[in-house]
């Protein structure tokens, strides 16, 4: 209990700095979608999508119940679940030292259980402190993994509970777990392959193995119906490249053995020597990657010719779990490699040097073997955890690590734009706007944020110019349509447009009702446009507006600004309404 305790300590104070990181990347996006859901929030569970992730949708609006637009409570959450992580590696791996005679080579009534606890205690530091996870808990979005390797640490559990004792309402619950597991994150689904692979080395009755590969089974059968299936499968078996496919064009039998080298090669490096991280990766080129698959797989013959059957089952879970994950170097998301993709593979590398070290006989050389691999882990850690002290920071720092990255680009000038560093900001996104083979898209978001910048600074005609041939790059930008809407409200403001208010009002109208229209569940569009009617004097569309703010999300900051003008509209205090109006457009 001591040693637990230690456990969910270490794991909080290691990871406190980053309550106070912000938001980062997309985070913003993931929040609003619970917010924009003006249904139940079972209805996440009966969607089609892409990523198909219920319990994180849920997770989030529970947040957003607690702590509103405050980053810090998600934060603190993503910690929280951390720490569960943690103690549930730390009671897998004094499971499986304790009660598996393969790894221990001794009777269950001879195992050390100092030895045991001690080297648990270690490996589990391995993992609260491998640098990897860091973008998994600091990031908000990353929570995604956080949930999933939390339900498939605790299905594993429940399936050895299986494996020993052979009680039915363990596999039961097991599957239980799976499935929670699949509804944070489709990665979980390697949890069939890691518990069936455990069974076979641990010479389960086969009669036991295939009732449970069974009950899998079942578990993806009703998952495929609760996700609409049908959708997933017209994804993956749309021609790639198509139009709707999840994979990208140009795949063949040749790029797809390399891709899964160097990926396979890239993450086992990291793993292994957790430095030079980054929110982007590039792409890994080098041929020395091959070398480290070809020493990964003799690594697992020798445990094999040795007896080292746990061993090398520790080393086979980090590929099983990986495996989802690197099929999307073949997919036509634009960032296919990230180190949040290790987290749940991490377990199994946590895991192997404390199993590894149980058959050492000197438990000193075992004890200082683990400590030197413990502060290794430390150290890159240490290295690691201030880049991602805010947004900017570890922008910049992808910026540095990844200069081709369009998408580091990109973040980095929005963050600059935020933090008011309009010269450095406008540098890194003229690189964008004006690079060669760019894609419309990319170069709409770079001028968008450029108009952005112009409108903070002032500039409403550079601002206009910047957001029109945003708009003109991608029509459905809908941040760009909003923040040209912005543009013309407060040109209607300035004095030498005195007559022409109405016109320009008009125009930020209809930019607004555009906005609105590509993102449905974006409010900020139908409460500026109750601004806009009431400033025209149209009461009664104001009020229509306003009533939408406020049964889209009644407990925001806009919908208690929006009854406020209700009750001022209805009292007819006109002084305190233009009040309000000029705070809101500035």
């Amino acid at each position: 209990m001591i040693l637990a305790c230690i456990v969910l300590l270490v794991s909080f104070i290691v990871y406190i700095s980053v309550i106070y990181s912000g938001f980062i990347w997309d985070d913003t996006e993931l929040l609003y979608k619970p917010i924009k859901s003006t249904q139940s929030p079972y209805s996440f569970f009966f969607q089609s999508a892409t990523f198909y992730r219920p319990l994180l949708h849920m997770s989030m609006a529970l947040d957003y119940s607690l702590w509103g637009l405050d980053p810090a409570g998600y934060h603190l959450t993503n910690i929280i679940l951390h720490m569960i992580n943690a103690l549930l590696v730390f009671v897998l791996c004094y499971q499986i030292l304790k009660y598996n005679l393969n790894i221990t080579g001794m009777d269950r009534d001879e195992v050390n259980e100092d030895k045991v606890l001690t080297l648990s205690f270690l490996s589990t530091m391995v993992f609260i402190l491998h640098p990897v996870h860091i973008e998994s808990v600091a990031w908000i979005s990353g929570r995604t993994d956080l949930l999933a390797t939390l339900f498939v640490i605790l299905a594993f559990l429940s399936f050895m509970i299986y494996e020993r004792e052979g009680r039915v309402e363990a596999l039961v619950l097991s599957c239980v777990f799976f499935i929670f597991g699949l509804f944070s994150k489709e990665n979980a689904i390697s949890f069939i392959g890691i518990a069936l692979v455990y069974g076979i080395i641990l010479k389960m009755p086969k009669k036991k193995i295939v009732i449970a590969a069974c009950m899998m089974m079942l578990v993806l059968v009703i998952y495929f119906v609760f996700r609409n299936g049908m959708f997933l499968v017209a994804k993956l078996t749309a021609p790639p490249g198509s139009k709707g496919a999840f994979f990208s064009g140009g795949v063949t039998p040749v790029v797809i053995i390399s891709k899964l080298i160097m990926g396979t090669g890239y993450y086992i490096e990291k793993l292994v020597l957790p430095f030079k991280l980054s929110l982007i990766p590039m792409l890994p080129e080098s041929p020395l990657y091959f070398f480290v698959v070809v020493a990964y797989i003799i690594v697992c013959i020798l445990f094999y010719l040795n007896g080292k059957k746990i061993e090398l089952y520790l080393l086979v879970w980090i590929v099983i779990a990986l495996s989802p994950s690197l099929l999307i170097l073949f997919s036509k998301i634009s960032e296919p490699l990230g180190e949040r993709y290790l987290y749940l593979p991490s377990v199994g590398f946590a895991l192997l040097p404390g199993i590894f070290m149980s058959s050492v006989k000197s438990r000193g050389r075992a004890y200082i073997i683990m400590i030197c691999i413990v502060i290794i882990s430390a150290t890159a850690f240490a290295l690691r955890i201030p880049d991602w002290r805010s947004d900017l920071f570890i922008w910049e720092d992808t910026v540095k690590k990844n200069p081709l990255s369009v998408h580091a680009r990109l973040n980095y000038g929005a963050a600059l734009v935020r933090e008011g560093e309009y010269e450095k900001a406008e540098n890194e996104l003229q690189l964008v706007a004006r690079g060669q083979g760019m894609a419309g898209f990319h170069r709409s978001i770079a001028y968008n944020l450029l108009g952005t910048l112009k409108l903070e600074s002032g500039d409403l005609e550079g601002a206009r110019r910047h957001l029109i041939y945003s708009i003109e790059e991608n029509s459905r930008n809908s941040a760009a349509h909003f923040n040209l809407a912005i543009v013309f409200d407060r040109m209607s403001l300035l004095d030498e447009n005195i007559g022409k208010e109405e016109e320009l009002i008009g125009r930020a109208i209809n930019y607004y009702q555009k906005a609105r229209d590509l993102s449905p569940g974006f409010i900020m569009p139908t409460f500026n446009i109750g601004l806009s009617y009431l400033r025209l004097g149209h009461f009664d569309d104001a009020v229509q507006y306003f009533q939408e703010v406020i049964d889209i999300d009644p407990n925001s900051s806009l919908a208690e600004d929006a009854a406020r003008l209700l009750h001022l509209i209805r009292a007819g205090d006109s002084e305190k309404i233009e009040e309000l109006i000029s705070r809101k457009l500035k």
